[in-house]
């Protein structure tokens, strides 16, 4: 159904370094028509968009992903906005406001956030590979690329999670970028716009699938609040 969340894994394991196989992208797809999240080893930055699959890698370039290819965290949804609003984009954090204006009752959901642009301003990163099995991911945020682009056209997609969700998903803002051209993105960092066009949803209905490799269940899944702050700028 529309606006349903399917997550795999929670953030608490990718920050353990829980990254060896995961969900094929051909189940993603059938889940979902918009999402983010990483590839198997954590190796860059994943982002659906109108059902393609983008792998955002560290060096810059987008490839498009494969139907076998394996993610070992990822949150998608059949996305369908039910508000919208035109707005400037001083920063990141405005997206994250707008959508909660749009949604006055939906401080303990997730949101999905949809917004396109040509920002003036445009910043992200992408996260090296591992290096080891089980490199946490507080140790590659050491290693990520960061670019920074001009006058961008593209598409901002993610979530605004509840706080409640803190170690399952990202509470807070997690928001990913695709240009037009389908050449340039990543994990957002910060942005400017003048104009854009922002939608949302409210998303009510969440689906967790964990893992069952051994690697999963091995994993200690501490809290590390400040580290997923770090990484996730």
């Amino acid at each position: 159904m529309a606006n349903e969340l399917y997550q795999y894994s929670i953030i608490s394991a990718l920050m353990d370094g829980v990254a060896t196989g995961g969900v094929a992208l051909s189940t993603l797809q059938e889940r979902g028509t918009y999402g983010l999240g990483t590839f198997e080893n954590i190796e860059g930055e994943m982002v659906m968009i109108d059902g393609a699959v983008h792998h955002l890698r560290a060096d810059g370039s987008v490839e498009q992903a494969t139907s076998t290819t394996k993610l070992p965290f990822a949150m998608v949804t059949r996305f369908e906005p039910t508000a919208r609003r035109k707005t400037s984009l001083p920063d990141k954090d405005r997206i994250i406001k707008v959508g909660k204006e749009l949604f006055p009752n939906s401080n303990n959901c997730y949101l999905a956030l949809h917004v396109e642009a040509t920002f003036k301003e445009m910043t992200v990163r992408a996260v090296r590979s591992q290096t080891y099995k089980g490199q946490p991911l507080s140790e590659l945020g050491s290693t990520q690329s960061v670019h920074t682009y001009k006058d961008a056209r593209g598409t901002v997609f993610g979530f605004q999670s509840p706080p409640f969700s803190s170690g399952i998903s990202v509470a807070g803002g997690h928001l990913h970028f695709l240009s037009a051209d389908r050449d340039r993105g990543g994990h957002v960092l910060a942005l400017q716009a003048d104009e854009a066009v922002l939608s949302g949803a409210s998303i009510r209905m969440v689906h967790i699938e964990l893992p069952e490799s051994s690697e999963f269940n091995d994993a200690k899944l501490d809290l590390d609040q400040e580290g997923i702050r770090k990484i996730e700028g």
